[in-house]
Formats: structure tokens, C-alpha cells, sequence
């Protein structure tokens, strides 16, 4: 974080640093979000499971996954967003395309946020947990649906 925020300093004082250090970071979400999408896709296959044919607890364990490596990933991003580009909100814009890009890429990403929702709710979470989970979800969602409005006005 140290090393982030020194940069984000340096980059400020060149004509477009801050736009170079913006493209470059966003490039990287995009291309962990992809590594997400292959690496669940991946060991689905390679566990044996075929979440295609209607193996339905390996379809459950497959959106469970993605769905907490992508919050897990979000957490990450907002935390240096937060902590060392003082939120930024271009940076922020950037990001969240970024996460719209590689989420749109996923065609059950819809899908899996309703499994990993349905799946905390019914484990009988405290209201406090549930809300935190919701409002990620959300988070996911309000991804999906911006990412598909913009396409549909191109």
C-alpha cells in the first residue's frame, strides 16, 4: 500500500501519470477477473463435476466460489482505493468498469450471485452478516446491469 500510494504521488506530477497508473491498474482487475472466471470454470471440470449436465451442488460450489473470490477481489481494490488514492472517484469509475467488464464476461454471473445469496440466507446468518452479504451482492449486480445497459445504448 505503501509502494501504491508513493506511486499515485509521482504519477500526479507528470502530465497523464495519473491516467497511465489508472489504465494500468484497471488492466489488472480485468485480467484477475478473467483468471476468476477460468480458474472456477477450470477446477469445476477437473473435480470431476459438470455444473452443465445439472449436478446441482457442483453448479452451487462453482457460484459460491466465484462469487467470494470476486468479493474478495472488490475488498482489495476498494481498500487501496480508500487508503491510497484518496478515493479518487476516477479511479474508482475506472475500477468499477473494470469489474463490469470481466463480470459481463461470466454468463452465469447473474446466476451465481442468486446461488451465493440464497445459500447465506438460508444458512440462518445474524441480520448483521446478512446485510453485509446483501449489499456486496448488490454491489455485483448493479455491475451486471450497468455493464448491460451500455451495451444496449452502443
Amino acid at each position: 500500500m505503501d509502494d501504491l500510494g508513493r506511486m499515485y504521488k509521482l504519477f500526479g506530477r507528470v502530465v497523464k501519470g495519473h491516467d497511465e497508473m489508472k489504465s494500468a491498474i484497471s488492466d489488472y482487475i480485468r485480467e484477475l477477473g478473467k483468471a476468476i472466471n477460468e480458474t472456477v470454470t477450470s477446477n469445476t471440470t477437473a473435480e470431476g463435476g459438470n455444473a452443465a449436465s445439472g449436478d446441482k451442488q457442483t453448479e452451487v460450489t462453482v457460484a459460491l466460489r466465484w462469487v467470494q473470490e470476486v468479493l474478495d477481489l472488490k475488498d482489495k481494490f476498494d481498500k487501496v482505493q480508500n487508503l491510497v488514492l484518496s478515493n479518487n472517484k476516477t479511479f474508482q469509475t475506472s475500477f468499477n468498469e473494470a469489474f463490469e467488464y470481466f463480470i459481463d464476461k461470466n454468463p452465469k454471473s447473474s446466476e451465481f450471485i442468486t446461488l451465493f445469496l440464497y445459500d447465506h440466507y438460508t444458512k440462518g446468518l445474524k441480520r448483521e452478516e446478512n446485510d453485509s452479504v446483501l449489499n456486496k451482492a448488490i454491489t455485483l449486480f448493479r455491475f451486471i446491469v450497468r455493464s448491460r445497459a451500455y451495451h444496449k445504448t452502443r
